[in-house]
């Protein structure tokens, strides 16, 4: 209960010092948020709008995510507020000038010709590039190099002139600029002589203004003041500007939707492109969310695991802290990411870092004293204790800064915002951490000194001096550390140290050794290096020395008891665990193995003859079943056949009825082929039936009936369908047979159906040439026969559906 009401007491007090700490920054009533803004355009707002209040607007897309009928505005370039109504935020669009980016040549310091972007590339001196507007300013560059608006070729650029050391980034002093047209146009003003290049491969011209939620009242000499403040209003031609005529390669964006998002990944393409940093941690707030999210990810696998493995309550209740405190402080920077428009709810947020910032290394220092029994464990508690109220009272001041500025001192004392310097109370706070780190560290290394095996220390200790390292390469602004996040890295070693710990053995992750093996339902002991029983199971038998002397010399085979039980040994520090299976279970199963095994292969015998005088009869029956099915098929054929034989004496073209014999002879072979595959299943290869066709053309010759073949059909059909098919096909040449004739023929796919079409040179009749089984065969199949009347001839068609009947 007293514990409960701590925590409800020090909630409580935090909502306070947040509540008045925030109180001071009122809302405005006509406010126009500016971020990132030129300083010449705001003072120019402040002019033309003196009724409204200029604010940072940090968090712009928080803010943005309403606007139409709301007393806020925003100062943005066309393209955002274009993307910005596209979402359905609404508002009214103020467009005060137009901003192209140029490149601007200092000829007192440089005179070499320059005429477009790709130059740049072959200049010795340096090129600046203004950080004002970045993001469209490079887009401007990639759009005149590929027309897109992130284009490799852009950062191929500037990254060879950051390698080669000639990229003044952020700066417009260089003899060759890349910036903004008005920022040009005011260093001519000042006096120096500035050529402003319009590059020759083109760029983008943005109009800048206000996006308002409500109607906006300008001074009367807006105009005015506008061209005055140098700058330029777009198709109008400003003094010290080029001439509109080269404004000309100069284009509008045309879809803002499309440039947001080509856009969007800027930052971390042109950090990790152009500079070469942030190559192996996150560059941009979606990266950091999904940075924080895996870490959190991290941390409760971690948990999982390690509290399965702690059985002690306190230990189990520091990994729960540690694990909670990762997870809460990534908890706390995705927050702060999302709430980037309140600066009171940021501020705050970023406060709170340092409740984890100094409560890991804290978390740490509990840990590495866990691992040491010496000393008395009241002094330890006290120590504990002791280092907690330090670490209370510096929370308290860093939460309590707004009331004092101990810890960060604000250039606007006001609205907290703007820069920053640290105070005296930081310097406590990166005291305090240093010494909590260094402290873990000796404990470590004290243990080490006087430890039984010192290498095993080595991993926790070098966890802890690799953060100390790290953070102090931070704080010095080494670039490889300054440019990694440090609330993940910090994360990532204080899981570390904790996992090293316990693999280590330095932080006992078991006990109760002695009632696990008592309650075991293994037989096992564990035997010191003279053979006596250490720790041993209700069930395990003891061990005389012999067998123990004989496992000790052979510990890697199993040594055979008493017939029915093998006894198994594994080598440990200090001795070996024996653990003892009976094998009459399994000694009494291998014997009834053996019995079934012979009364199987007695029964199977049997199977087998049983199953192969079916096989003879089933197959003996099918055979008969397959002649009784091909007899009654052919049965018409072979009559006709006969009897075409028996009038061959009678005949007064004998060659000519031998032809149309063997004509039929031929069909019957091949048709008796697609008879026994139409028995199989499956399909037949359309190609398969063009041959058939191919080799009943050769034999239709003897016959006067000179045929031309050609087949296109691919895939497949099925052998009813080839069977129909083939039938067709021969009864339009025994139809034509007699007189001399010549037949086109081909087989198509046609609408998903498989089309022959057969064109005589003569024909006579309609449809007389098909018998009533072949028309109840191509219904059967959902087939269609066409017949059309060409004069002397006809063209006759017969189409089937690939694979079958048409559903």
């Amino acid at each position: 209960m007293h514990k409960g009401r701590l925590g409800v007491a020090v909630l409580l007090l935090f909502a306070a010092v947040f509540c008045f700490s925030g109180c001071n920054i009122k809302s405005d009533e006509k406010t126009v948020f500016v971020r990132d803004t030129d300083p010449a355009y705001i003072d120019l707002l402040r002019d033309i709008a003196p009724d409204c209040t200029l604010r940072d607007g940090k968090g712009l897309a928080s803010l943005l995510s309403s606007v139409d009928g709301e007393d806020k505005a925003f100062a943005l370039f066309d393209v955002q507020a274009r993307a910005s109504k596209d979402a359905g935020t609404g508002g009214i669009w103020y467009e005060h000038f137009a901003a192209a980016a140029v490149i601007a040549v200092d000829r007192s310091r440089f005179d070499e010709e320059i005429k477009g972007w790709r130059d740049l590339e072959n200049i010795s001196c340096p090129v600046g590039f203004t950080s004002r507007y970045e993001r469209m300013l490079f887009a401007a560059v990639s759009y005149g190099l590929e027309k897109n608006y992130m284009s490799g070729e852009a950062v191929g650029l500037l990254h060879k002139l950051n390698k080669s050391g000639r990229l003044s980034y952020g700066k417009i002093d260089a003899p060759v600029n890349i910036c903004w047209d008005y920022q040009a146009a005011l260093m001519k003003r000042e006096g120096k002589n500035i050529e402003i290049i319009i590059p020759s491969e083109g760029t983008l011209l943005y109009g800048v203004g206000v996006l308002s939620g409500y109607e906006m009242k300008f001074s009367q000499n807006a105009g005015d003041a506008i061209t005055a403040a140098g700058f330029r209003a777009d198709k109008a031609q400003g003094e010290n500007y080029p001439s509109l005529s080269e404004y000309g390669r100069a284009e509008r964006v045309g879809d803002a939707v499309e440039f947001a998002r080509q856009t969007e990944n800027f930052i971390s393409v042109f950090k990790r492109g152009v500079f070469r940093s942030r190559l192996y941690s996150s560059a941009e707030s979606f990266e950091h969310k999904l940075l924080g999210a895996a870490v959190i990810m991290t941390a409760i696998i971690w948990m999982g695991f390690a509290l399965r493995r702690v059985q002690r309550k306190d230990i189990r209740m520091l990994v729960r802290a540690l694990g909670g405190m990762v997870i809460a402080w990534m908890l706390v920077c995705i927050l702060k990411y999302q709430t980037d428009g309140n600066p009171v709810m940021g501020r705050y947020l970023w406060y709170a870092y340092y409740v984890f910032m100094m409560g890991l290394p804290f978390l740490m220092l509990i840990l590495s004293l866990m691992t040491d029994s010496s000393g008395n464990v009241r002094q330890r508690k006290i120590f504990v204790c002791s280092g907690f109220a330090v670490y209370a009272v510096l929370l308290l001041t860093v939460l309590t800064n707004d009331l004092h500025g101990w810890v960060f001192k604000f250039e606007d004392i006001k609205t907290f915002s703007g820069g920053y310097t640290y105070n005296f109370g930081y310097y406590l706070i990166f005291a305090f951490i240093v010494a909590v780190v260094i402290l873990s560290t000796a404990i470590l290394v004290r243990k080490a000194m006087r430890g039984f095996n010192r290498s095993r220390l080595v991993l926790p200790i070098l966890s802890e001096v690799l953060l100390f390292v790290y953070c102090a390469a931070y704080a010095a602004g080494v670039p490889v550390a300054r440019d990694s996040d440090i609330t993940t890295v910090s994360c990532i070693f204080a899981l570390a140290f904790a996992e090293l710990a316990m693999r280590t053995g330095l932080v006992p992750v078991n006990q109760k050794y002695a009632v696990l093996f008592s309650n075991s339902p293994l037989r096992m002991q564990i035997i010191d290096s003279e053979g006596n029983a250490e720790l041993s199971s209700a069930g395990a038998r003891p061990i005389s020395r012999e067998d123990w002397e004989k496992l000790r010399d052979d510990i890697k085979h199993p040594l055979l008891l008493h017939g029915d039980t093998l006894l198994y040994a594994d080598g440990i520090p200090g001795g070996m665990i024996v653990w003892q299976e009976s094998i009459a279970e399994i000694l009494n199963m291998q014997q009834e193995i053996r019995e079934n095994v012979l009364k199987l292969t007695s029964a199977n015998k049997l199977l087998v003859t049983e199953r192969e005088s079916k096989y003879r009869l089933a197959a003996a029956e099918e055979n008969v079943r397959l002649m009784e099915l091909l007899n009654a098929e052919m049965e018409r054929h072979l009559e006709r056949m006969n009897d075409m034989i028996d009038g061959l004496e009678r005949s007064n073209n004998k060659q000519r009825d031998i032809a149309r014999i063997t004509l039929l002879m031929c069909y019957i072979k091949r048709r008796c082929s697609l008879f026994f595959k139409e028995q199989e299943g499956g399909n037949m290869p359309a190609e398969e039936l063009a041959v058939y066709i191919d080799e009943l053309s050769e034999f239709a010759s003897y016959a006067d009936i000179r045929i031309s073949t050609v087949c296109t059909a691919k895939g497949s059909l099925s052998p009813r369908c080839g069977s129909v098919m083939y039938d067709f096909f021969y009864s339009v040449l025994d139809s034509c047979a007699g007189e001399e004739n010549t037949l086109l023929e081909r087989l198509a796919d046609t609408d998903g159906m498989t089309e022959m079409k057969l064109l005589p040179s003569s024909f006579d009749g309609g449809e007389e040439f098909m018998s009533d089984e072949l028309k109840k065969a191509v219904e059967g199949v959902g087939g269609t026969v066409s017949v059309k009347d060409l004069d002397e001839t006809a063209g006759i068609s017969l189409r089937v559906p690939k694979g079958g009947k048409a559903p």
